[in-house]
């Protein structure tokens, strides 16, 4: 009898479309390129003003401050100094006693009698004496003239006591002296009772007063900053001293065609599309004080896209297979001038709202075009690394080990995979194919 042979032809395609299944499946993707991004800074120090457009705007010791002016304002200052009386002479009796005070001792100037009146200094044009006098019975017209002189039509001033007035103040302004002297006749056409006489004498300093102050407002504009294969822009700082005054910040990516204020440090999320950005600043003073503007500064992020290939393939069904390789590829770049190469400290802790670091450039270049920010208002730095993670993450399956690629830093740009749709496909028509394999095989077998 002879014995049943069992066919193992089914199990043996079963197993064969669950290898290539898991083949399929689960056979990491290869990268065929790659994204280096290079993060940058430009600054600017306001050394060369000639690279700004500006309106009242001063430059001095690479900063920027509003523009000062002078007011120059003549000024006259009058002191006014008492003239001591040294004689009185009322008709030959020096009566000095009777007019030194207000009191009851007086004496009785006489009309067209010498009453000589002498002081300690000259007077000149303009100084004032000064006499308190008894109300009299009729109009009198006391006049100053020379000593021993009687006033008849010109005199050096005079002044009217007239009848019935409740005032016993009266001034006389001297006027039309030649030259300063000190020694008068006190002339009256009618006798009157004097008490007392005052002088005094002023000095005019004249002088110029220099004033210095400041615009109200100033203005000051960067050219555009253009950057190839710019991928975004990141943080916008700058140093100021403010003076109690106020600077406002603007930008414009369309030449200063629109400015739109700067509200928040990160500008990551505006728009890249015309690759360049400028920069306006606005100063504004109490005219008495200035803000100082230091230095700008942004860091943007470039992408340069490397090519290059890596390929898999899969294991063959009689249990062989081929290793993976890869090439790649990258541009090289000739640089032609001095490349910056800057070593930063950490960020300091915040004092006064400010974080400070120190920077220096490995390399000692002549010109310094990329130096990285070393003022950040608190709170920017810990905005600015969340950024970065976010920007820098690298969608890979978690427990997968990522492919080594020294030099990168980014993400894959394109993966060896296809959608779902397409897999259901390929896997049916490979389930075809063996099935209408083992068909012919079965029925040749026959």
């Amino acid at each position: 009898m002879e014995k049943e042979r069992y066919d193992y032809s089914y199990l043996v395609l079963v197993t064969i479309i669950i290898f290539f299944i898991g083949i399929y499946f689960f056979l990491d993707s290869a990268y065929i390129g790659h994204v280096v991004y290079e993060e940058n800074s430009y600054i600017w120090d306001f050394s060369n003003q000639a690279s700004y457009t500006y309106t009242n705007i001063n430059f001095t010791y690479n900063e920027v401050k509003l523009s000062q002016l002078v007011n120059i304002t003549e000024v006259n200052n009058t002191i006014e100094n008492n003239v001591a009386l040294i004689s009185v002479i009322n008709d030959k009796s020096d009566v000095i006693d009777k007019v030194s005070f207000i009191d009851e001792n007086k004496t009785e100037v006489h009309k067209h009698k010498v009453f000589n009146i002498t002081f300690s200094s000259n007077l000149h044009n303009g100084d004032i004496i000064s006499f308190y006098a008894k109300k009299s019975g009729s109009d009198v017209l006391v006049s100053l003239c020379d000593e021993n002189v009687e006033c008849v039509g010109s005199n050096y001033g005079s002044v009217e006591i007239v009848e019935g007035d409740s005032l016993n103040w009266y001034t006389i302004t001297i006027s039309n002296l030649a030259y300063p002297i000190n020694r008068f006749n006190l002339d009256v056409d009618k006798n009157f009772i004097l008490d007392y006489i005052n002088t005094s004498d002023y000095e005019t300093d004249l002088y110029n007063e220099t004033n210095f102050y400041y615009h109200k407002n100033g203005s000051i504009e960067t050219e555009d900053l253009e950057i190839s294969n710019l991928d975004s822009w990141n943080i916008f700082s700058y140093e100021e001293e403010l003076n109690n005054q106020e600077i406002e910040y603007y930008y414009s990516i369309d030449s200063g065609i629109i400015w739109s204020l700067i509200e928040n440090h990160n500008l990551s999320s505006i728009s890249t599309a015309s690759g360049k950005i400028r920069f306006r600043m606005l100063l504004f003073s109490d005219t008495i004080l200035t803000p100082l503007l230091k230095q700008l500064s942004i860091t943007y992020k470039t992408a340069v896209t490397e090519q290059g290939v890596e390929q898999s393939s899969p294991a063959s069904s009689g249990g062989g297979g081929s290793s993976s390789s890869s090439s790649s590829s990258s541009k090289s770049i000739e640089i032609k001038e001095c490349k910056e190469y800057w070593i930063c400290t950490e960020w300091s802790s915040c004092v006064d709202g400010m974080q400070t670091r120190t920077c220096n450039d490995q390399n000692n270049c002549d010109k310094i075009k990329t130096k990285p920010p070393t003022r950040l208002d608190c709170g920017l730095q810990e905005e600015k690394i969340e950024q970065n993670i976010e920007n820098e993450t690298i969608n890979i399956d978690e427990g997968k080990e990522e492919p080594t690629q020294r030099g990168i830093t980014g993400q894959a740009i394109y993966l060896l995979q296809t959608n779902d749709s397409a897999k259901i496909f390929a896997l049916m028509l490979l389930l075809m194919i063996f099935l209408i394999l083992h068909f012919i095989h079965k029925k040749f077998k026959k």
